[in-house]
C-alpha cells in the first residue's frame, strides 16, 4: 500500500474514532453533539475502521440502525475495495 494511502487512512480513522468518542461524551447536552450525517461521512470517507470499532467496543450509537447496519456494511465495502485496489 502506498504510504500516502496509509497515512490518510490512519488519520481518517483516528479522527473519526475521536469524534465518536466526543459525541458520546458530549451526549447529555443535546446541542453540542456531532450531526448523525457528519459521522457517517467521516465513515465513508475511509474512516470505517475506526467507526466500527467505536461503535462496537465503545458500544456507542448501537441503538440506531443506521449505525448498528451501516458502519460495518461501509467497513466491508472499504475493505473489498481496498483488496481489490491492492
Amino acid at each position: 500500500m502506498p504510504n500516502s494511502l496509509a497515512y490518510y487512512l490512519a488519520a481518517v480513522n483516528v479522527l473519526t474514532m475521536v469524534a465518536f468518542v466526543l459525541d458520546h461524551y458530549h451526549s447529555d447536552a443535546p446541542y453540542r453533539t456531532l450531526i448523525d450525517r457528519a459521522l457517517l461521512a467521516l465513515s465513508i470517507a475511509g474512516g470505517a475502521l475506526g467507526a466500527f470499532v467505536a461503535v462496537f467496543l465503545g458500544r456507542m450509537k448501537l441503538g440506531n440502525p443506521t449505525f448498528r447496519i451501516g458502519i460495518p456494511l461501509i467497513f466491508f465495502m472499504q475493505l473489498i475495495l481496498v483488496m481489490l485496489i491492492f
